[in-house]
C-alpha cells in the first residue's frame, strides 16, 4: 500500500512536505475449512484461520524515514463458493477479512450483540478496567514514540 499525504505531525514537530507511507504484510496462519457439498459441483465452504503476521510500516518524507515493525496476532474468516470446472480443477469465489492484533496491543474485546448478525473484535493496549485498577496498564511518556528514525 502507498499513500500520499501532504503534513506529519509527531508529537510536538511538524513536517511539512510530500509524504509517502508503505505497508508490508506476511501473514503466517493455520485454517481449517467446511466444505458443505464437496462431491458437487457449486460446493460452498467456510473457512477461519488464526496466526502471526509480520507487518512493517515506513513513512517517507524528504531526507527522512520513519520505520516500525511489528508481529502481530491475526485471525482470518472467510466465506466462499468452489466451482468444480473438471476432476483436475476449480474456481473459487471467496471473501476473507485479515484483523491484525498489534503487538502493541496484547488484549482484544469481543463485542457480539445478541440482536445483530455480527461481531466486532477490537484490540486493545490493557485489560478491561485498567484505568481504575492499574492492572497491567501502561504509560507513555510525553514525547515517547514507537518509530525508529533514520
Amino acid at each position: 500500500m502507498q499513500d500520499r499525504n501532504p503534513a506529519s505531525t509527531i508529537g510536538t514537530e511538524s513536517i511539512t512536505g510530500n509524504q509517502y507511507r508503505y505497508s508490508q504484510d506476511v501473514p503466517f496462519l493455520l485454517s481449517v475449512e467446511y466444505m458443505f457439498r464437496p462431491d458437487q459441483t457449486i460446493n460452498p465452504y467456510v473457512n477461519f484461520g488464526l496466526g502471526g503476521l509480520y507487518a512493517r510500516r515506513n513513512r517517507e518524507m524528504g531526507i527522512y524515514s520513519i520505520f516500525q515493525d511489528s508481529w502481530q496476532f491475526v485471525i482470518k474468516p472467510e466465506v466462499g463458493v468452489l466451482f468444480n470446472v473438471s476432476s483436475q480443477g476449480a474456481v473459487k469465489f471467496s471473501v476473507k477479512y485479515y484483523s491484525g492484533f498489534d503487538s502493541g496491543y496484547p488484549y482484544a474485546q469481543v463485542y457480539a450483540p445478541k440482536d445483530k448478525d455480527y461481531i466486532a473484535f477490537e484490540p486493545m493496549t490493557a485489560p478491561t478496567s485498567a484505568l481504575t485498577t492499574g492492572h497491567e496498564l501502561r504509560l507513555v511518556e510525553p514525547g515517547g514514540v514507537p518509530y525508529l528514525y533514520r
